[in-house]
């Protein structure tokens, strides 16, 4: 019997503090928004500053990537890789 009122009073306190999540912290990226005139060309191949290649959907996937990532990526030929 005392498990069951300490098991009550537990959830108790829990429903009266609210269990809520914390707020998400905003994104560190949240200003990288692609440009909507490159995002409707075909796939292209990209180097980055590092000398990596790596193909991507359009040049607008390329541009969203280098923003979020905090680099570059230059195209270096249309379609893949």
């Amino acid at each position: 019997m005392k498990c069951a009122v300490v098991l009550f009073a537990v959830i108790g306190v829990f429903l009266l503090t609210g269990t809520e999540a914390a707020p998400r912290p905003p994104s560190l990226h949240a200003n990288c928004v692609p440009p909507e005139e490159d995002c409707n060309h075909g796939p292209v191949c990209a180097i980055d500053d590092s000398g990596i290649t790596k193909s991507f959907q359009n040049k607008c996937y390329a541009l969203l990537e280098a923003c979020r990532k905090d680099t570059y990526y230059v195209e270096v030929k249309p379609g893949e890789c």
